[in-house]
C-alpha cells in the first residue's frame, strides 16, 4: 500500500512539473477582438485569436487594419487597442493582497490605445509605464489615448501623465492634447486643432461600457479589481489530478527629434 501510494505522488509530481511551464497564469482576457487580432511571443509564431482568449505575461498583441481589440487585465486595468497596433505586456505583476507590490511596464510599438487605470495604477501609479517609440508614459490614476504618428500624440481624458525621455519629463492634466515630436525633444501641450484631423476617432470609437465594470467615455479606474479570469488552467488541472489520485487511492483502481507638431 506505501509503494502504490509514493508510486502515485511521484506520479502527480511529474506529472505537474511537465504541465506548469506550458499552462502559465493569465494576467489578462481580451474582452473584444474585431477583425483580425493575433497573441503571440518572441518564441512563438502570431495566433489568431477572439474574444475570450487568455493573454500571459510577455505577450505581443497585434491588431490588422480594420480591427480592433480590448483587453482587460486582473487588476481592472483596461487597454484598447485600434487598429494596425502591436502592444506587448513587458511584466504585469499584481498582488491582490498587496497592490503596493504590483507593477505594470507595457509597450506600444505602432498604433494607439487607449489605457484606463486599474487598482494597480490607482493605489501604485509609480509602478506603472507605458513604453513607446518617443517617450515613456506614467499616470496619476488616469485615462487618456495615445497615438504613435509621427512621434506621439497624447490625449488626457481624466488624472495626469508623465511623458519623459532624453530631454526631460513633462506632465498632463485633464483636457490636455499633447505631442512629443521625437525621443529627443519634451512633450509640449498643443491645441487640439493642431493634432492631425480624426487622430483619435479610432480610440474614441471603441465603446468601453462593454467590459465587466468598465469606465464610461471620461471615467478613471478606481474601482476594485474585477474578477474576469477564474481559475488558471494549470490550477484546473492540477486540481483534477489531485482528485483522480486520491480515487484512485481509495478504490485501488487507475484512471487516465522635432519640438512643434507637422504641418498636415
Amino acid at each position: 500500500m506505501h509503494t502504490k501510494f509514493a508510486a502515485w505522488i511521484v506520479l502527480l509530481a511529474l506529472t505537474m512539473q511537465s504541465i506548469t511551464p506550458a499552462f502559465a497564469a493569465p494576467v489578462a482576457k481580451l474582452v473584444v477582438a474585431s477583425g483580425n487580432v493575433t497573441l503571440s511571443t518572441p518564441k512563438q509564431a502570431p495566433l489568431s485569436v477572439s474574444a475570450g482568449s487568455v493573454v500571459e505575461d510577455g505577450m505581443i498583441v497585434t491588431t490588422g487594419t480594420k480591427s480592433s481589440a480590448v483587453l482587460q487585465f486582473q487588476d481592472g486595468q483596461i487597454i484598447a487597442l485600434q487598429s494596425s497596433s502591436v502592444f506587448k505586456v513587458n511584466e504585469y505583476k499584481f498582488d491582490r493582497k498587496s497592490p503596493e507590490k504590483s507593477s505594470i511596464f507595457f509597450s506600444l510599438a505602432k498604433g494607439g490605445l487607449r489605457a484606463v487605470t486599474g487598482l494597480i495604477g490607482d493605489r501604485r501609479p509609480q509602478n506603472w509605464k507605458l513604453e513607446m517609440p518617443a517617450a515613456t508614459a506614467g499616470i496619476r490614476g488616469t485615462d487618456f489615448l495615445a497615438v504613435i504618428y509621427r512621434g506621439v500624440y497624447a490625449r488626457v481624458i481624466s488624472g495626469d501623465i508623465s511623458l519623459s525621455n532624453s530631454a526631460g519629463t513633462e506632465i498632463f492634466s485633464v483636457g490636455q492634447t499633447v505631442y512629443v515630436g521625437s525621443a529627443a525633444a519634451l512633450g509640449i501641450s498643443i491645441p487640439y486643432s493642431l493634432a492631425p484631423e480624426g487622430i483619435f476617432d479610432e480610440l474614441q470609437a471603441i465603446d468601453l461600457s462593454i467590459v465587466d465594470g468598465g469606465a464610461a467615455p471620461g471615467a478613471g479606474g478606481n474601482a476594485e479589481p474585477r474578477k474576469i479570469l477564474g481559475v488558471s488552467p494549470g490550477v484546473a488541472i492540477a486540481i483534477g489530478l489531485g482528485v483522480a489520485a486520491a480515487a484512485a487511492l481509495a478504490g485501488g483502481g487507475g484512471g487516465g527629434g522635432t519640438s512643434t507638431p507637422p504641418q498636415h
